[in-house]
């Protein structure tokens, strides 16, 4: 499946939205203790959680989203995070068109230390298994907690 495949499931625009946002103020790592990549990206402010639900729902790809901690400004401080090596490499597939090379770097880097030697960079999206947005395999979590 390509991503001209897609139709209208995924708007191009909110996509490219997406990929800005995450360019400028998300990150992707690898967690050492879990053996697992993670794209994370925080929001601060009044519209935080509703700019974090949009980047989610661009996405359509199992997330979720919690208080951080409270800034001295007084705002609450918000992340969302997706996990594991078949969702972040989807969600990054999907970004890719947009990220800047500092991003492009920084997740193949993420990536490469992945312990899933038999998985190339960009999986074919029939490897992944259900296309996120089939209403059957949609799961989005979300959990606001102190």
């Amino acid at each position: 499946m390509r991503r001209s495949d897609y139709g209208n499931s995924i708007e191009r625009e909110e996509l490219a939205w997406a990929a800005g946002l995450f360019d400028g103020e998300g990150t992707t790592y690898f967690h050492e203790r879990n053996k697992c990549p993670i794209l994370s990206l925080c929001q601060a402010g009044d519209y935080a959680l509703e700019i974090l639900d949009r980047f989610g729902a661009a996405l359509a790809v199992y997330h979720d989203i919690r208080l951080n901690r409270v800034l001295p400004s007084g705002k609450l401080n918000y992340q969302l995070h997706i996990v594991s090596y078949d969702r972040v490499n989807y969600a990054l597939d999907l970004l890719w068109p947009w990220l800047s090379t500092q991003k492009k770097i920084q997740a193949k880097e993420c990536l490469a230390k992945c312990p899933i030697p038999d998985r190339p960079f960009k999986a074919r999206l029939d490897r992944i298994g259900p296309h996120p947005l089939d209403d059957s395999s949609r799961i989005i979590k979300k959990t606001v907690s102190g």
